[in-house]
């Protein structure tokens, strides 16, 4: 594996470079020592709440929760941070003087340092945050969409990858028996050396085919698991059932 690709792993998985190897040498942790077998069924039964494992679908259900505080905030300085009694005036500390009216005063007293309703203004940034919000709204829509797409595109890359791979398999299968039986026809004095080597060739083509094919149903498992948030799928299945 070239060193620019353990990085680009390395990144992928959360790892540092310098531990990829020890991960890639351990044959139970090793996709390449281990036979595919991967239940498609199981694919498409996970629930629709797996692309929330996403990066970027966390990131935009997190500025909605922030943009609604902000619009709390920007709904409360619509009012004065001071007391009842300030802001009417109101200087009675005793029940007995409530029904004095000595007890209220005229706010203009100088002095009495009041808070001015600026009602234009806040009632701007009130709707400045709604449509700050209804924006983040939109754009989660989006990148919902796009999360949905990613893995409905991921999943029938795998379907059509195991697909081909399963025919490419069985094509070198098919190949080998037919070299096999070439050498033991070469052997008997039946066939010519020519039509040994012209088998073995086709051989040699079928299994090259078979890795690619085996490669890509690969990558598309890892474009797959990407599209989910890099979650393995027995946990989502887990959490799913509980």
């Amino acid at each position: 594996m070239y060193k620019n690709d353990k990085n680009s792993l390395a990144i992928l998985i959360g790892k540092l470079p310098e531990d990829i190897n020890d991960i890639l040498g351990k044959a139970n942790q090793n996709i390449i020592n281990q036979i595919f077998d991967l239940n498609l069924d199981n694919l498409y039964n996970l629930p629709v709440s797996v692309i929330r494992n996403r990066p970027d679908v966390k990131i935009g259900e997190e500025n909605i929760i922030a943009q609604n505080a902000e619009i709390g905030v920007a709904i409360s300085k619509l009012y004065p941070s001071v007391s009842l009694s300030s802001f009417f005036g109101f200087q009675s500390l005793k029940w007995s003087n409530l029904i004095d009216n000595d007890s209220w005063v005229n706010s203009l007293i100088p002095g009495l340092n009041l808070p001015i309703f600026p009602w234009n203004q806040l009632n701007n940034n009130v709707n400045i945050q709604k449509y700050l919000k209804e924006e983040m709204l939109l754009s989660y829509k989006k990148t919902l969409l796009n999360a949905i797409s990613e893995v409905k595109n991921s999943i029938d890359a795998i379907e059509k990858g195991y697909q081909i791979g399963q025919a490419a398999t069985k094509a070198f299968e098919n190949m080998k028996i037919v070299s096999d039986l070439n050498w033991q026809k070469y052997k008997l004095g039946l066939i010519s050396y020519n039509d040994v080597l012209d088998a073995e060739q086709r051989r040699i083509s079928a299994q090259a085919d078979m890795v690619n094919a085996n490669a890509n149903l690969y990558l598309s498992l890892v474009n797959f698991y990407k599209a989910i948030g890099g979650k393995p799928i027995k946990e989502i299945n887990n959490d799913f059932k509980n």
